[in-house]
């Protein structure tokens, strides 16, 4: 009696998972936006700050200031009252999460509150002396959480906030106590908005995509993978193409001209390609393990390949006792996880031979002797040794399938385009 079995069900794509956006916003570290509007009173602030009263005050209840509450509840003319004040505190932290007011206006969407803000920051600079103006205690204050008014803004999905922040010059290489970057938020919570505009103010050296958080040590591009975010993932793969595109321009030219002084420069440059290359790599790798089909059609129509290629480890014994992963490609591993879309994938776009140099076919072999013989169409090479095939077939037989995989393999070879 034969059997046979079938390969999984394809890979999820984007469109068919379902991932609830308004869930993950109530894993924010900053939820105050959700929260009832409050409105203040402005006769009465006016009131209270004209008869000598503190604007730095703060309620025993939450831990607010006035800024805070003006900002909380989007209160432009309590904001100017405020402003008007000389001993008005900006830097100051509030409630538990010791949150400043610009990480409150961030997270509100409060985009005047922002500005307003920012300016007063500028002109109170200008004011005290001449030296060149420096935002970074306001715009770049960290919370309990480690996280800047930029990181706040994206938590929120706030994208106008987070473009304002940038064009006054917020930090984008601040991480905060998980060790992730704003991008990396942006893309964990798959921001598309907040993330077009991170990338448009990312600085020309792209390292930022490849720096690992803390909590699983995942870089942004890897996020953006296990997430299964293909519409992020493209935008993202966008700017690094381009700028390694412009990088290798200016290689080129500088070599041309023979300039031994920039020698260095170019080494330098050579070596971030190659760490790049590696990166690319493992990103393939990503892809196929977590299954994220559509991620991977990017990444191999992008170029992106493995740069981990089959050896010839010489004798069988040695394939099937060694780890795989050591001497097989990404195609292997698919195979063993029983990945058919995975496999057409990697064969039709990524044109990855399963066979290695002497013409042993492992991943074909692996396929037969597993029963998994809609794999065998995609896997059997014209590289592809008679021993190896004869080995397919020998290995089939305990499933009662040898006679099968032989049909399909005659078949195959009977067909003029039947064999890759």
């Amino acid at each position: 009696m034969s059997y046979y079995f079938p390969s999984p069900p394809t890979s999820p794509t984007e469109r068919k998972r379902k991932r609830s956006i308004t869930s993950s916003l109530s894993l924010s570290t900053n939820p105050q936006h959700q929260q009832k509007q409050v409105k203040l009173d402005s006769t009465l602030l006016e009131r209270y700050l004209t008869t000598g009263g503190s604007p730095n005050i703060v309620d025993t209840q939450r831990d607010f200031s006035l800024l805070c509450w003006a900002c909380y509840s989007k209160s432009e003319s309590a904001l100017e009252l405020l402003l008007r004040q000389e001993d008005l505190d900006l830097t100051t932290t509030h409630g538990p999460a010791r949150s400043t007011a610009l990480h409150i206006a961030a997270s509100v969407g409060f985009l005047n509150g922002i500005d307003a803000i920012l300016l007063r920051q500028q002109q109170q600079q200008q004011q005290n002396s001449n030296n060149e103006i420096n935002l970074d205690p306001i715009i770049n204050a960290l919370d309990k959480h480690g996280q800047t008014p930029l990181h706040s803004a994206i938590l929120s999905n706030q994208s106008a906030c987070v473009e304002l922040l940038l064009k006054y010059g917020a930090r984008m290489d601040i991480q905060d106590n998980q060790g992730q970057l704003p991008l990396h938020l942006s893309v964990f919570y798959r921001r598309m908005e907040c993330t077009k505009c991170l990338l448009k103010y990312l600085p020309k050296n792209t390292k930022l995509l490849w720096i690992p958080n803390k909590v699983d040590q995942r870089n942004v591009m890897e996020e953006c993978i296990v997430g299964g975010c293909a519409n992020i993932l493209n935008e993202l793969m966008m700017k690094v193409n381009k700028q390694e595109s412009i990088t290798t321009t200016n290689i080129i030219s500088k070599s041309k001209n023979n300039d031994n002084k920039d020698n260095n420069n170019n080494c330098n440059n050579k070596d971030n390609k190659i760490n790049n290359n590696i990166n690319k790599s493992n990103l393939i790798r990503l892809a196929v393990f977590w299954n994220r089909i559509e991620c991977l059609e990017l990444l191999l129509g992008a170029g992106f390949s493995s740069s981990h290629t089959q050896q010839d480890v010489g004798t069988q014994q040695q394939m099937t006792e060694t780890d795989p992963i050591h001497n097989n490609d990404i195609l292997y591993q698919a195979v063993q996880q029983r990945k058919l879309d995975i496999v057409q994938c990697l064969r039709r776009k990524g044109n990855m031979n399963p066979c290695v140099s002497n013409g042993h076919n492992p991943s074909l072999i692996y396929a037969a002797s597993h029963g998994f013989l809609d794999m065998i169409p995609f896997l059997l090479t014209r590289d592809t040794s008679i021993d190896c095939i004869r080995q397919a077939i020998l290995l089939s037989e305990p499933l009662g399938l040898s006679d099968a995989v032989l049909r399909i393999i005659t078949r195959l070879k009977q067909c003029p385009n039947g064999i890759y």
